[in-house]
């Protein structure tokens, strides 16, 4: 076998592997909304419409694969430490609900259990490639509506687990039962009827290849429950417009601003977002920047990489602040003082106090003391799916 080889099988089994999970598990995706669409329909309903009416693309790269899968991957170990933990949990539980003729389906990543506290917290994972400071405003609000579904539904016979719970010898719930009745049969552990005697809360726990981060918690809100609800009736709306043929996905409205999500959607390729001349003479040179672009990012993470195990070396070494030498290289980490900047909002807080000043006067000041720099111009590359 050749390595060519290698990496083609690798491919179509990671695709083959997506396609039974997604089956397994989710089922047809085109007959319901799933939470991730009504969190992704806030900032693009396009989007979730192409994606739930044409399906995602057929051919993948072994990059995108390896990347979608990652979540899954990550899913088991999670699910192992808390194992070996001791810890009561249940994975991938469903809540399948219709409301206002819009079938809606959630399924939530992980739920751990405190029955003597009668608490549950709901765990939302999130696989990335490096930590960011904020969370995604997208998995914030997939996980307000996981959290609102589990209040408001929490009597009902609306929750479904199918999956096998480990040190249990309980048999899995196998049809819809209350979410108190699932948790005893499941686990044994012994809930409230009424979800307003339970504390709800959850987290978004996103994993770096190094690191993770925990952003939380969050509990039920009605409010952002309706928002998601309003969304869901309008995609539901298009896609039955669409398929009647009484509308076309141009109508359907998109993400007019910046959004990272534009360069992994499957549908952009014919997006109002991005018309424009066509020339495709260009793509060589764009190829070359694509892959330039790519190789720095990769190049970027490696030495951040390096300079982290340098830093870990001096402080075992209990050198940091001095030089360590090798043959032809020298190095010393030093702790340097954060850059000094002004936060606009809380210099305008700060200032409001004083009483003296109006709220005129105020953006007036802080006009006068911003210093803009020159206009630039900026290049944006973004792949065609």
């Amino acid at each position: 076998m050749k390595a060519q080889e290698l990496l083609s099988l690798l491919a179509s089994g990671l695709e083959a592997a997506a396609h039974a999970h997604t089956a397994s598990n989710l089922g047809d995706r085109r007959t319901y909304l799933g939470m991730s669409d009504l969190a992704r329909g806030l900032t693009c309903p396009r989007a979730v419409v192409a994606r739930k009416l044409n399906g995602e693309p057929t051919s993948l790269s072994l990059e995108t694969l390896l990347q979608l899968r990652r979540g899954h991957w990550l899913e088991y170990g999670v699910e192992e430490a808390l194992t070996a933990a001791g810890q009561k949990f249940i994975s991938q539980l469903e809540i399948s609900i219709e409301h206002n003729g819009v079938p809606i389906k959630a399924h939530l990543d992980l739920l751990i259990f405190d029955e003597e506290a009668k608490a549950v917290t709901v765990i939302e994972l999130k696989s990335v490639g490096r930590l960011r400071d904020h969370v995604y405003g997208s998995h914030e609000a997939q996980l307000y509506g996981q959290l609102g579904l589990l209040h408001r539904y929490w009597s009902q016979a609306v929750f479904a687990n199918n999956v096998f719970v480990k040190g249990s010898s309980l048999p899995a719930c196998s049809e819809y039962c209350s979410f108190s009745e699932l948790a005893s049969r499941q686990l044994g552990v012994q809930l409230p009827k009424d979800a307003d005697s339970v504390s709800i809360h959850g987290f978004v726990l996103t994993v770096a290849p190094q690191s993770a981060k925990a952003f939380g918690p969050y509990a039920p809100n009605d409010e952002v429950l309706k928002v998601l609800f309003q969304t869901g009736a309008g995609l539901w709306s298009h896609m039955e417009e669409i398929r009647s043929g009484r509308a076309d996905l141009g109508q359907v409205a998109y993400q007019q601003g910046f959004d990272p999500l534009c360069d992994w959607c499957g549908h952009n390729r014919d997006c109002p977002k991005f018309q424009g001349d066509s020339h495709p003479a260009l793509e060589p040179e764009l190829s070359a920047l694509a892959d330039l672009k790519a190789a720095r990012s990769r190049l970027e993470e490696e030495i951040k990489e390096r300079e982290e195990q340098l830093k870990a070396i001096a402080a075992i070494m209990g050198k940091s602040g001095q030089w360590i030498s090798g043959n032809r290289y020298r190095f010393k980490v030093s702790r340097m003082p954060g850059r000094a900047t002004i936060d606009q909002h809380l210099l305008k807080s700060s200032l409001g106090q004083l009483k003296q000043v109006d709220e005129n006067q105020l953006d007036s000041l802080l006009s006068s003391a911003q210093k803009i720099s020159r206009p630039f111009e900026r290049l944006q590359l973004s792949p065609i799916h």
